[in-house]
Order: structure tokens, then sequence, then C-alpha cells
């Protein structure tokens, strides 16, 4: 998967220590719904959400 570039927006890092197999579409723009589904996931896995 792309890395996509943490300066711009609210991007959280692809979960690549998760093995799960998604292939987020870092192109498309991330509206508050994408970020919230983010968030959620990254607290239903379990896993550290990134602060700047």
């Amino acid at each position: 998967s792309p890395t996509p570039d943490p300066s711009n927006g609210e991007w959280l890092p692809y979960p690549h220590h998760l093995e799960i197999n998604l292939e987020p579409q870092y192109v498309a723009p991330l509206t508050p719904d994408r970020a919230y589904f983010w968030r959620h996931f990254y607290y239903k896995y379990g896993a550290d959400i990134p602060k700047e």
C-alpha cells in the first residue's frame, strides 16, 4: 500500500502490523466519515493512534 503524507490532513498510517488484507483508497479525499472509520478501526483492533 502507498504511504499517505502525514502532513496532508488527518491521515493515519496504514496498520501494516495488523494482518488484515485491506487496500484503502489513499487517493480519495479524507472526509469526516473516513476519518471516523479509521479512528474506529484503530480503536476496535487496539492499535495506537499516532499523535503528531
